[in-house]
């Protein structure tokens, strides 16, 4: 009986080794750290005299540009040590860059709203979130086998959304499907914004 049945492997979103599947996880935190040193190099709570009588959105605009560029910078860099120095095969793209894009400017803006809302304790805070969010985003373990509360808060996690974006676009995963996971973690982002 131990030998009448044959399991039959099919590959659905081939990875080139170990080394690249744990990309989707390290990723997303690489542009969350760098979010995260973004807002101890900025102070995104005081506003120069200058700058005070400026309109609100101004304000804003003026406190989250350089810091948007050097997130966006970042993710640049990323792609090209994923792609150049690594060697990883991408399976699209212009899907990886759109999402490298979006998650890095998301993550600056949920930083950027801890920031303005709780100073260096929203500092502590998002370094804390990101521990909770590797944990529960599916990247280096389907979030199935954490369970508890982590398989629990798990959709409600920008970093999940991005796992899943990144995956589809380096390896063909979820059907290629990336667009949606990208706008849920766009979604998130403005929210994060309009908070901020």
């Amino acid at each position: 009986l131990a030998n009448s049945v044959e399991p039959v492997v099919e590959v659905d979103a081939p990875v080139q080794n170990q080394g690249a599947g744990f990309a989707p996880n390290v990723l997303p935190a690489a542009l969350w750290l760098g979010a995260g040193i973004i807002a101890f190099l900025f102070n995104v709570r005081v506003m120069p005299r200058h700058a005070q009588d400026f309109p609100q959105g101004a304000q804003f605009v003026g406190k989250i540009m350089v810091p948007a560029a050097v997130v966006t910078v970042q993710a640049l860099l990323l792609l090209l040590a994923v792609t150049v120095l690594l060697k990883i095969h991408i399976h699209d793209l212009l899907a990886l860059v759109l999402t490298l894009g979006v998650s890095s400017l998301t993550f600056l803006a949920i930083v950027f709203a801890l920031t303005r809302a709780l100073g260096d304790a929203g500092k502590a805070l998002a370094m804390l979130f990101l521990a909770v969010q590797l944990s529960s985003s599916g990247g280096v373990l389907p979030v199935e086998l954490s369970g508890g509360i982590f398989a629990h808060i798990s959709p409600w996690l920008p970093m999940t959304w991005v796992v899943q974006a990144i995956k589809a676009s380096m390896f063909g995963a979820y059907d290629s499907q990336w667009i949606q996971p990208m706008l849920q973690v766009a979604a998130a982002g403005v929210v994060a914004t309009l908070m901020a």
